[in-house]
């Protein structure tokens, strides 16, 4: 009876490292797919993220400027969520680091774009024949701005009023 009760013995500790086994190699995989879904997902993050930089950079449109800086704060703050899974543990910049780095540049960004799109509309201006409808160009460029000041943080919009006195000097 005594080997009867070995031999199951046996034969349960068996079963129970061959299921213990099973489970810790269902958890490696079940990690392993969440983290090539991670990496997969930040992926297309990072995508929006370089698409919409090089959009903020180069547009002259301030539709476009706005939403897409705000779009890159988005997805990099998304893209700090993933940090604890390790995926960027070898990257040059957490996205956390790039999020401040880049909230913190808004005011430079947004004076740049000022200056692409002010430089955009003086093209624009000089293309035009008479001296008054150069000037009612340059002035319709800032009147359209007015309505994105509320985007702009206090840096930039010293600065836009700035570019406003130098290009739309008032009539004494």
């Amino acid at each position: 009876m005594d080997m009867v009760r070995a031999a199951k013995a046996k034969e349960s500790a068996k079963s129970s490292k061959r299921k213990s086994d099973d489970e810790a190699r269902a958890k490696a995989e079940l990690a392993a797919r969440m983290m090539a879904e991670a990496k997969e997902q930040g992926d297309r993050h990072w995508k929006i993220v370089k698409e919409s930089a090089t959009l903020v950079n180069e547009t002259t449109n301030p539709e476009v400027f706005f939403s897409r800086y705000n779009l890159v704060l988005e997805h990099l703050e998304r893209l700090a969520g993933l940090e604890c899974t390790g995926i960027y543990d070898s990257s040059p910049e957490l996205p956390s680091e790039a999020f401040e780095r880049i909230d913190a540049l808004f005011p430079t960004a947004t004076n740049r774009f000022l200056d692409r799109a002010l430089e955009a509309a003086q093209k624009h201006a000089d293309s035009l024949k008479t001296e008054n409808g150069k000037k009612a160009a340059i002035l319709r460029f800032f009147d359209s701005m007015d309505k994105y000041i509320i985007h702009m943080d206090s840096e930039s919009v010293v600065y836009f009023d700035e570019l406003r006195e130098k290009h739309c000097p008032k009539a004494n």
